[in-house]
């Protein structure tokens, strides 16, 4: 079973809050991008009037970001005044946001600012006001301050870091289940429910897995599967329990680098598995945001400021 952060208890205050936010702003596109999928909406009169789709997008991992980025815009023509994009890995390189952004801006046709991705998912969250945001998906990373003030905590890649995110989940999952079918780990039922769900075996799945390495999809498609075994599995809980307290790290790292005590706010898929998210708030006393990140992106699209 999975559940997750619930809506804000006052989802007209909410809402409020986001009109008063974009007041004024022409008709902006808001666009997230992600390791999993893309979603962009249409914001006009403070409210999201339509939505799009698109398939994932990494900025140091794929190539064809500015053509997909400026179709989803188009898509969005001729009512789009601005577009704001939130896009993982980006920022790395110097100048990076800027390129990108002006690259999406020609192929468009349409104004269009770019940001990391953990820029448009605190913007959401707070709509501007000073907290802490943890986004926990495919992968996984922590902002937090006030505007100009903001500082990262983890979101380095699946290679080196995104403890606690769905790919991290998955890989500890194929490896419990693994090292239990060899007799290097303890039972659990993660083996027969992995290759279940795959339909087809663990080692043809450890195949997957090294025939195409940048592909993060297929592990954390299984994060899931781990909350669906945690009840009755001391291995997938352990799991779970772990990736909840990389991803609180993360909150108590920021807090101390911050010197406040600031609100934190959880978002992302990783949210939605149970054991988790429960565990994760009872540390952190986290609550949904205001907004999602696409929203995020069109605040950052009506306000018109680099990052």
């Amino acid at each position: 079973m999975t559940s997750g952060p619930t809506p804000p208890q006052n989802q007209a205050d909410a809402a409020a809050r986001i009109a008063a936010a974009l007041d004024g702003a022409p008709p902006v596109l808001g666009i997230d991008a992600g390791g999993t999928g893309t979603r962009a909406v249409l914001m006009a009169g403070g409210k999201a009037v339509q939505r799009y789709d698109s398939g994932p997008f990494n900025y140091l991992l794929d190539e064809d970001g500015v053509a997909q980025m400026a179709e989803l815009i188009r898509a969005a023509r001729p009512a789009v005044a601005a577009a704001g994009a939130g896009v993982p890995g980006i920022g790395r390189e110097p100048g990076s946001t800027a390129g990108f952004g002006a690259a999406v801006s020609a192929a468009s046709g349409v104004p269009t600012q770019a940001a990391p991705d953990w820029v448009i998912a605190w913007l959401g969250a707070f709509l501007g006001s000073p907290g802490i945001i943890v986004m926990a998906g495919t992968g996984a990373v922590a902002v937090g301050g006030p505007r100009g003030g903001l500082r990262r905590m983890g979101g380095h890649g699946h290679i080196v870091d995104d403890e606690g995110s769905g790919y991290w989940i998955g890989k500890k999952a194929l490896r419990a289940a693994l090292a239990a079918a060899e007799g290097l780990g303890p039972p659990t039922a993660l083996g027969e429910i992995l290759a279940e769900a795959a339909g087809t075996s663990l080692d043809e799945m450890v195949a997957r897995v090294q025939r195409a390495p940048g592909d993060r999809s297929f592990l954390a498609g299984l994060a899931p599967l781990v909350g669906k075994c945690a009840g009755h599995d001391p291995v997938a809980l352990a799991i779970l329990t772990g990736a909840a307290a990389a991803l609180t790290a993360l909150v108590t790292a920021l807090r101390r680098r911050l010197g406040q005590d600031l609100p934190v706010a959880a978002a992302g898929g990783v949210f939605a598995i149970t054991p988790l998210w429960e565990a994760f708030q009872r540390s952190t006393a986290a609550v949904t945001p205001l907004a999602p990140p696409e929203v995020g992106a069109a605040l950052l699209a009506a306000q018109n400021k680099p990052w």
